[in-house]
C-alpha cells in the first residue's frame, strides 16, 4: 500500500477551532449549512455540463476562502457559499468578481429567489434555477420559512473541519492512481474521494468495486463531524471485519470504518493531521482486505 505523507500542515487558526464548540450548536449550524449548500449546487445543476455520476451538482471546497464552490457554467458563472460567514456569492467571469447575499436574517426561499433572479440577469435565458429534491434533507425550520442565523463559532469550526478534510483527502487521493477528485456532495454534505478498484461493467448496477473515504459534517447517525472509509459492495457478513488500529466499524445502515471528531480531538497524539492520516491509511487497507475476503480483488 502507498505510504501517505504527513508533512502538509493545517493552518494554526483552523487547528485551534477544532473541537471547541457545543455539539448542539455545531449540529444546528451544520443543518443550516446543509440547506444553504443546495443553492450553489443548484447553479451547477442548472448550468454545468451534466456528468453521468452527477458530479456537475457537486461542490469543491476552497480552504483559502472557506468556500464551497459550484461547477462553472457558461462564461465561468458559478456560485459559492462562504461557510464561516454564511455568505452566498454568484461569481461571473475569471476575475473573481461577484454579487453577494448575506444569509443571516433571510429565509431559504428568499435566498433561492435572489440567486435565481441574479442568475437570470447574467445568463439571460430565463431557465429556472434547478435545486435537487429537498425531501431527503435533514429536518429544519428553514423548510417552512424560518430565517438563517448569523454565522458564529460553530460555522468557523465547520469550516475548520472541511479545511482539515480537504487537505488530508487530497493527499490520500494523490497517493492512489485509482482515486477520483475530492468533492463535496450536497445531498449528504460530505466531502470525499472515491477509489475505483474494479470499474463497473455496463450490466453492473452495483457500480463496480470501490472504496470511499471522506468526512461528513454530521447526520442522523452521529450529529457531529466524523471521518469514514467505506468498501462497496458491503461485505456479506459485517460481523467479521478486520481489526482497526484507529476508529471503529459502523454496521447499521451502512458498513465502514469511522473516526468521530470527538475521538480525533481527544487523541493523545499532538498532531491531528497525523492521527487522521493513520486512520485513513489503516482503514483503507482494511477495506481492501474486506474486498479480498469476498473475492472481489
Amino acid at each position: 500500500m502507498e505510504r501517505l505523507k504527513t508533512s502538509f500542515p493545517l493552518p494554526t487558526p483552523m487547528t485551534a477551532a477544532l473541537g471547541g464548540t457545543d455539539p448542539a450548536a455545531l449540529a444546528r449550524a451544520r443543518r443550516e449549512i446543509h440547506w444553504a449548500s443546495q443553492l450553489p449546487s443548484g447553479v451547477g445543476l442548472t448550468l454545468a455540463v451534466p456528468a453521468p455520476d452527477g458530479s456537475h451538482a457537486a461542490l469543491t471546497f476552497d480552504p483559502a476562502t472557506r468556500r464551497l464552490v459550484s461547477s462553472p457554467g457558461p462564461s465561468e458563472v458559478q456560485a459559492s457559499l462562504v461557510v464561516d460567514e454564511a455568505l452566498l456569492t454568484l461569481h461571473h467571469g475569471t476575475d473573481g468578481g461577484g454579487t453577494t447575499f448575506q444569509l443571516a436574517g433571510r429565509s431559504f426561499q428568499e435566498a433561492r429567489a435572489w440567486l435565481e433572479s441574479t442568475l437570470h440577469a447574467l445568463v439571460h435565458d430565463g431557465e429556472p434555477l434547478q435545486v435537487r429534491d429537498l425531501s431527503g434533507m435533514p429536518p429544519s425550520p428553514l423548510a417552512t420559512g424560518a430565517r438563517f442565523r448569523a454565522a458564529d463559532q460553530a460555522h468557523i469550526e465547520l469550516a475548520a473541519w472541511l479545511t482539515l478534510a480537504e487537505a488530508r483527502l487530497s493527499l490520500l487521493a494523490g497517493a492512489h492512481e485509482d482515486a477520483g477528485p475530492v468533492l463535496c456532495w450536497p445531498h449528504h454534505l460530505d466531502i470525499a474521494t472515491l477509489r475505483t478498484l474494479v470499474p463497473a461493467r455496463e450490466d453492473d448496477e452495483a457500480g463496480g468495486v470501490t472504496i470511499g473515504a471522506g468526512l461528513t459534517l454530521g447526520d442522523a447517525s452521529h450529529e457531529t463531524p466524523y471521518f469514514y472509509v467505506t468498501p462497496w459492495p458491503y461485505p456479506e457478513d459485517p460481523g467479521d471485519l478486520p481489526t482497526l488500529e484507529l476508529g471503529t466499524w459502523h454496521t447499521e445502515g451502512w458498513v465502514g470504518a469511522g473516526l468521530t471528531s470527538e475521538a480525533l480531538t481527544t487523541h493523545e497524539a499532538t498532531s491531528m493531521p497525523a492521527v487522521l492520516d493513520r486512520f485513513l491509511a489503516g482503514a483503507m487497507a482494511a477495506a481492501e482486505d474486506v474486498h479480498r475476503a469476498q473475492g472481489l480483488l
